[in-house]
């Protein structure tokens, strides 16, 4: 075993597209939903060798527990499982990603956990391993594995990557409060989708922007803008500065807008900070290629 694995990326993700289908009878909700990863903002996860058996984690974000509350903690119980191996580790979480904000940050950091964990070791759990170990953490948390542009049906956690050949660049605001995403799915209304998943599809498939920013959408908004009335004035200011599309990130409350270039998105994230104040928090994502539109 390694006694330190380096640091782990667990970036943040944007929902594209996300239909809130129907209320299964176990309690979760059937989704169908665009996953494309952000390379910003993103925590950093640290996991190496420990002097003492048990888990030892430590986290940036005061508010959040260093205790197996955190899915970061649970996954590292999940892989003593699986692989069969004592716990014995110390896990440094850099937090950069805001809590609650429908950007996935516990799900990427406990995905970032079972990858580096599976380095440490050896790589003891193969890949149909790693994804089961995953899907048992959360919906969401088998996307961060191996996070790329993909489809998700189920609760999230059946994954099919889509033709996405460039990413746009995008804004992404967070208004510096939580909303939890136990409270959205309660609150929401199934099935209420205008049905342009296949154009959303074709329009990433073919980096054409106007398809995108036509079809991308979000079940999760109404309930969100009638929390918080102000996402709607942020979705407002965002298209003022120059977005062809602005919606919410996930169960919220954290917004993105489709940009032209990264320089437009800078603007917006600037602009967004000083209208709204310094509580909010915004960050600027360039484009992966050449957009047409």
């Amino acid at each position: 075993m390694e006694p330190d694995c380096g640091d782990d990326a667990a970036p943040a993700k944007v929902n594209l597209y996300l239909d809130i289908l129907a209320r299964r009878a176990d309690g979760y909700h059937e989704i169908e939903t665009v996953f494309v990863p952000l390379p910003e903002p993103a925590d950093r996860v640290r996991v190496s060798a420990a002097d003492a058996d048990g888990i030892h984690l430590t986290c940036s974000a005061p508010e959040l527990p260093a205790d197996r509350r955190n899915l970061a903690w649970r996954a590292a119980e999940v892989f003593a499982e699986s692989a069969k191996r004592p716990p014995r580790w110390r896990i440094a979480i850099e937090k950069r990603i805001p809590v609650s904000a429908g950007l996935g940050g516990g799900s990427s950091d406990a995905a970032a956990v079972l990858r580096a964990l599976n380095r440490l070791h050896g790589d003891p759990l193969d890949r149909e391993a790693l994804h089961a170990a995953a899907r048992s953490l959360g919906a969401d948390v088998p996307f961060f594995l191996d996070p790329r542009p993909s489809l998700a049906h189920g609760i999230g956690e059946i994954l099919s990557p889509i033709a996405c050949p460039v990413i746009p660049a995008l804004v992404i605001v967070n208004p510096g409060f939580p909303l939890s995403t136990r409270w959205a799915y309660g609150h929401c209304r199934p099935g209420q989708a205008p049905g342009r998943l296949e154009a959303l599809l074709a329009a990433l498939a073919a980096a054409d922007l106007d398809g995108l920013c036509a079809n991308a959408w979000n079940g999760f908004e109404d309930v969100a803008f009638w929390k918080f009335p102000v996402l709607e004035l942020v979705i407002e200011f965002l298209h003022v500065c120059g977005c062809r599309a602005a919606h919410l990130c996930g169960s919220g409350p954290t917004l993105y807008g489709v940009c032209v270039s990264k320089e437009q998105a800078e603007h917006a994230a600037r602009e967004a900070v000083e209208r709204f104040g310094p509580r909010f928090r915004a960050w600027a994502c360039a484009q992966t290629g050449g957009w047409q539109g």
